[in-house]
């Protein structure tokens, strides 16, 4: 009966040392799979801030290659505003100079009373008055005027 009892009791305790191996190795596997899922997710994570830090720095330098587009821009409005103001600047000097050409052509001429210019005046003077004596001698020959003794 003791050996029975033994023998049972001997049983019992291999059932019960199974038993818990198996619980052992159960809890293992449940263990290994948190792990291996906390890993997963420790990666997912790790990527998704990858990304979230490409997708920040993508943005970052958007920003900077649109305000060096803009400051390119701006220089360059700069620049054709500068060189308006220069054109302008030029014109209202060639302007300038040619109205100051013109006025000392004019007073040139003003000056210059040629000699050619005299002798047209001369000219048209001594025509009239040879007109006037033209007229006189027609008149008088027209009242039959004689010379005075």
């Amino acid at each position: 009966k003791a050996e029975a009892q033994k023998a049972a009791e001997a049983k019992k305790a291999d059932e019960a040392k199974k038993a818990a191996e198996a619980k052992a190795a159960e809890q293992k596997k449940q263990a290994d799979i948190a792990k291996k899922r906390a890993e997963d997710e420790a990666k997912k994570k790790a990527a998704e801030d990858a990304k979230k830090k490409a997708a920040e720095d993508a943005k970052k330098k958007a920003a900077e290659e649109a305000k060096k587009k803009a400051a390119a821009e701006a220089a360059k409005k700069k620049a054709a505003v500068e060189a308006a103001k220069k054109k302008a600047a030029a014109a209202a000097a060639a302007a300038r100079k040619a109205a100051e050409d013109k006025k000392a052509q004019a007073l040139a001429e003003l000056l210059s009373d040629t000699t050619e210019r005299q002798q047209a005046l001369a000219d048209e003077v001594g025509s009239e008055v040879t007109g006037s004596l033209d007229d006189l001698i027609v008149n008088l020959v027209s009242q039959q005027w004689r010379r005075p003794p």
